[in-house]
């Protein structure tokens, strides 16, 4: 696979050109993509799919002066999306790595934010994060063995090498009720066991079950009863072991009657 800029194709005043070819170095197909300004493509991964990931830098598209543009295709060479990153000024050397969750990691200098911009995508381009980092010129960027990334560059004309820790599982608050199909004045379960901390055991448990009764609790089973059938907005906050919190809130349908009670 070549990659390079042209003049004598595409849109613009100049455009980057996808050439496939064989073993043999026989052309099998080529494409060109830009718009109506330079557009010259600096990075190429091939995907698990058997298409290509692309960075660019596009004066065409974009916020600014220079920006990245992310651009996927099939295995044809067919464009298939596109996704523009920057900010007011230049964006410039872009370089694109896979992940190991499909998406992407674009790294690259900005005069936008004064240093190296690196942004986590999904599959199809979608920002999961962003972080920008201090330095004059960066060279790459790597994944490493336990999940991180590994950052290239120079500051102060000196080498700079600038590690980043894994992406960190996240607290998750959910809960279940039980019945799932409850009527009024019936006792039902509220159950958040399927609340999880990644680093720990969960803390501390807040319930807001939504008549006006509140519950803090370091137990995770709650029981409550509702006077009138009726809609409830029930919450649930968690804190895991480092103080972080998740939360999350589910309607809950009490009917009028509940089931016959057996005495």
């Amino acid at each position: 696979m070549i990659v390079f800029r042209t003049e004598s194709y595409g849109a613009g005043y100049s455009d980057f050109w996808l050439v496939k070819t064989d073993t043999k170095e026989e052309k099998q197909w080529n494409n060109t993509y830009g718009g109506y300004y330079h557009d010259g493509a600096d990075s190429i991964q091939q995907t698990r799919d058997g298409g290509y990931i692309i960075a660019v830098i596009t004066q065409s598209f974009g916020a600014g002066h220079n920006d990245f543009l992310l651009v996927k295709t099939d295995s044809n060479g067919t464009e298939q999306w596109f996704r523009t990153f920057g900010g007011s000024n230049h964006e410039f050397d872009p370089s694109i790595r896979l992940s190991p969750d499909d998406g992407y990691i674009l790294g690259g200098m900005t005069f936008s934010f004064d240093g190296y911009w690196l942004i986590k995508t999904d599959e199809d381009g979608n920002v999961h994060w962003d972080i920008e980092i201090e330095g004059d010129k960066s060279d790459s960027v790597l994944q490493t063995g336990d999940g991180g990334y590994i950052l290239a560059g120079i500051k102060n004309s000196k080498l700079l090498l600038v590690k980043l820790m894994a992406e960190r599982p996240a607290l998750s608050a959910q809960f279940t009720t039980d019945p799932g199909y409850p009527g009024a004045n019936q006792t039902i379960t509220f159950d958040a066991s399927a609340s999880h901390d990644p680093y720990g055991n969960i803390t501390y448990y807040q319930w807001d079950l939504g008549d006006g009764i509140y519950m803090n609790t370091t137990q995770r089973k709650v029981m409550h009863s509702y006077d009138e059938g009726d809609n409830y907005i029930v919450g649930l906050i968690v804190t895991g072991i480092n103080d972080e919190v998740s939360s999350i809130t589910r309607k809950i349908i009490v009917q009028q009657s509940g089931p016959p009670i057996m005495r």
